[in-house]
């Protein structure tokens, strides 16, 4: 993973950047209603986050949506793309495969455990689409490329 100082803060939500060690620290997402970021991800250049409108208490009953975003201008422009599993699957973690962008979504820290969620594995391919490339019966929230 590239260190380009990226970081999310809960406290008032958003994608922040520091280019000082975390001096200071700037809001990159503006205007964004998707703001509870659960990860960052970015690799060759194009910085990728997931979030939610609201938190996970929202979560419990499908009362919230999700989109995600990506970025070639490190964080000048965002594109919300599309991806499977939205409006209500949260992508949580991002790996590469294969030279290929692939990451994990379900629903997390729900205040009462929902057994309906299944997790996906989501593969994006070189045109940039999100394609589902698997399901396990839990939500993804780590895999690692080996």
């Amino acid at each position: 993973m590239e260190n380009l100082g990226l970081g999310h803060a809960v406290g008032e939500g958003g994608l922040w950047r520091t280019v000082d060690g975390g001096d200071s620290w700037n809001r990159i997402d503006r205007g964004n209603d998707f703001s509870y970021i659960r990860r960052v991800f970015v690799h060759e250049g194009r910085v990728f986050f997931s979030g939610g409108e609201e938190a996970p208490p929202a979560w419990v009953n499908d009362e919230h949506a999700t989109a995600l975003f990506e970025s070639s201008t490190f964080g000048r422009d965002w594109e919300r793309v599309s991806y499977p599993g939205e409006p209500h699957e949260v992508i949580e973690t991002w790996e590469t495969y294969d030279g290929e962008v692939i990451c994990g979504s379900g629903l997390f820290d729900v205040p009462d455990q929902r057994d309906d969620v299944e997790g996906r594995i989501v593969r994006r391919d070189e045109e940039g689409e999100y394609h589902t490339a698997g399901r396990v019966d839990a939500n993804v929230s780590r895999i690692e490329a080996i």
